[in-house]
């Protein structure tokens, strides 16, 4: 397997390569919530889908990036990549060498992680695990090693179709934030309901 590229690795990594030196990882030393505070409504050029954000596992990520939607920073911004297992944006360049240019901190929780597909989690450069923007990306797949590496804040909820959809140029053409109903905490809970993982079972 690769070894990462900007920001995140170019393939899923293998549980032999986690891809990550970075000796400043956290421990993850609380339970997630998994309570949706905000639904981010994204529209785009091939489709709409709904974003549940975790702000009271991750209020430094949610907040930046509530920040970033509410200046409008994603409008015309494209997924410049998009493979089998992920699809990234963010990056007003579109080469995915860009941000916003204020860096946050990496949070981690256990239970706010990557272990099922439609994660969103906040890209950042290999090395520093406090160098995040905002680049963002959705999981099309289940990515466990990125569990405690890259912050996971929300999880696609409503329009999972349209992730598998969206190809390399489509765009964000606008983001919108709403309180969540209780349809929203409905699905949110029953995609987070844990999942055993695998190599539990080994040890």
């Amino acid at each position: 397997m690769l070894y990462p590229e900007l920001y995140l690795p170019k393939t899923l990594p293998t549980d032999q390569h986690t891809h990550d030196n970075d000796n400043q990882k956290p421990k993850e030393t609380s339970v997630a919530y998994l309570e949706p505070v905000h639904i981010a409504t994204v529209k785009t050029t091939r489709g709409t889908f709904q974003i549940a954000l975790y702000e009271k596992d991750a209020p430094i990520t949610t907040k930046n990036f509530i920040e970033l939607v509410n200046r409008g920073f994603y409008k015309g911004i494209k997924f410049h990549r998009v493979e089998d297992w992920v699809v990234q944006c963010g990056d007003p360049t579109g080469t995915g060498a860009g941000g916003s240019g204020k860096k946050i901190k990496l949070e981690t929780k256990q239970g706010l992680d990557f272990n099922k597909p439609y994660a969103v989690g906040m890209a950042r450069e290999p090395g520093d695990p406090n160098s995040a923007t905002s680049q963002f990306f959705i999981t099309k797949t289940a990515a466990r090693n990125l569990n405690g590496q890259y912050a996971m804040f929300g999880r696609v909820i409503h329009g999972q179709e349209v992730i598998d959809r969206i190809q390399k140029g489509d765009k964000i053409l606008d983001i919108k934030l709403s309180k969540p109903t209780g349809n929203d905490f409905a699905r949110a809970l029953k995609i987070e309901k844990p999942i055993p993982d695998p190599r539990d079972k080994e040890k």
